[in-house]
């Protein structure tokens, strides 16, 4: 980024930390590749281990069986299908929900810095537009899906909106801090592994008496967000360094911290994931499947960073040929599947949304229930169908040029008719 007079913030407006930081050295770039493949692939993963786990696990099954979707009859494609959810699947798709989130607003912080917007000023814009995503999630809680987490990371974004002046290094330790209690959750999760229910069966007798329980997890999700902060926040905020040092924007500078953070993954599924299904399965002794599932639970975040690192590292010829064709004044065009993945990764809130929309019509147990609960196999199945009905609604918006409806709304109401100006300007009154 040039460092004219131009370019610069304005002076004592608290992006001096982001300077030291490193944010200044970092150079926009046309769209990036990765993170919307990313969240594309995201979605898949959170409609499989959301409906597995939720809205087709079997009633009575032990726990940690129910919220892998359960085995039918001892089938061999369900126990695969439990071994496949452990390792890519449950706690895959919100670890990697939650990085991507905080490297969202990470480069929408540098994007207000670039146009010159003093902290206030971002400060303002950034909790106006997650506190919206919060007020989104509360209704998506309420009507839809009683496990949102948009509620929660609304909630997240506006106090990372006040974090913004700090160093890359306070930030860091803040989330050491905090990952450090998580950690601390897991002694009595695994000494008393067997009385946590890791599931939550979506069997309902009516639409109201789901609405009426989808009220009470709002409300009792204000008093748990400093244990789900604890658990989740962390990631965020390693997402929101990782913006501000463009990790992803310049994958080539940072291939050192790209491939630990693979390892780290790939570590966590070994390590954690494979015996953990393998024991659900049954192909392992069964005690080990309680402990491991509460593991999973903490330390599965993990694993956020180093998937979408592996999505950044495997973009990065894609990202190479669409960056020289943008140079050469021409456009490269993605295959169809790379386009598509891309195409609901623009729109990722309106495809999570319209997973639950497609889930009560269709699964729940008030609704169509197409789907008979218990199987993993048939929840996996029944997660991918889902995924690809939006995909095709994606793929046709974008044919249209058409925004995801609830993007454009979120942008409307966070950011008015007019949209986030080129240049701050302060207001007329005079005021900073």
């Amino acid at each position: 980024m040039s460092t004219s007079p131009s370019h610069r913030p304005p002076e004592k407006s608290g992006y001096d930390s982001h300077r030291a930081a490193g944010a200044s050295t970092v150079s926009p770039r046309a769209r990036l590749v990765s993170p919307d493949l990313a969240r594309g692939l995201m979605l898949l993963g959170i409609a499989i281990a959301n409906i597995t786990s939720t809205w087709l696990a079997p009633v009575g099954d032990e726990p940690d069986l129910a919220a892998a979707g359960g085995i039918a009859d001892g089938s061999l494609y369900d126990r695969l299908a439990v071994v496949f959810g452990a390792l890519f699947i449950h706690v895959r798709g919100v670890a990697m929900f939650s990085t991507l989130l905080g490297y969202g607003f990470g480069l929408l912080a540098l994007s207000l810095w670039r146009r010159g917007f003093p902290v206030n000023g971002a400060r303002s814009v950034l909790a106006r537009r997650y506190g919206f995503l919060a007020a989104f999630g509360a209704v998506h809680m309420l009507v839809l899906y009683y496990g949102d987490i948009m509620t929660f990371y609304g909630l997240t974004g506006v106090i990372l909106a006040f974090l913004l002046p700090l160093r890359d290094r306070t930030l860091l330790i803040i989330a050491a801090v905090l990952q450090s209690i998580a950690l601390l959750f897991l002694i009595p999760m695994i000494m008393f592994s067997s009385e946590f229910d890791l599931h939550g069966s979506l069997d309902f007798g009516s639409y109201g008496e789901y609405v009426a329980v989808g009220g009470i997890t709002l409300i009792g999700s204000l008093f748990v967000f400093p244990a789900e902060a604890a658990t989740v926040a962390p990631v965020i905020i390693v997402g929101f360094v990782a913006a501000r040092k463009g990790v992803l924007t310049h994958p080539e500078r940072h291939l050192r911290v790209l491939w630990t953070a693979v390892g780290v993954a790939v570590a966590v599924m070994v390590l954690v994931g494979l015996p953990w299904g393998l024991s659900m399965a049954g192909w392992a002794p069964a005690g080990w499947a309680p402990r491991l599932g509460s593991i999973n639970m903490i330390v599965g975040m993990f694993t956020g960073p180093g998937l979408v690192a592996a999505i950044a590292l495997g973009s990065l010829p894609l990202q190479r040929k669409i960056d020289a064709a943008r140079a050469a004044g021409d456009e490269h065009r993605p295959g169809f599947f790379t386009s598509a993945l891309i195409a609901l990764g623009r729109r990722s809130m309106t495809g999570y949304v319209l997973q639950s929309v497609l889930c009560v019509v269709f699964l729940s147990s008030f609704g169509l229930h197409l789907v008979t609960p218990g199987s993993a196999a048939a929840g996996t199945t029944a997660g991918i169908v889902v995924w690809l009905v939006t995909v095709v609604i994606a793929v046709v918006l974008e044919r249209f040029g058409r925004p995801g409806p609830l993007e454009w709304l979120h942008r409307r109401l966070a950011y008015g008719r007019a949209g986030l100006p080129r240049r701050w300007s302060p207001p007329v009154s005079g005021r900073r």
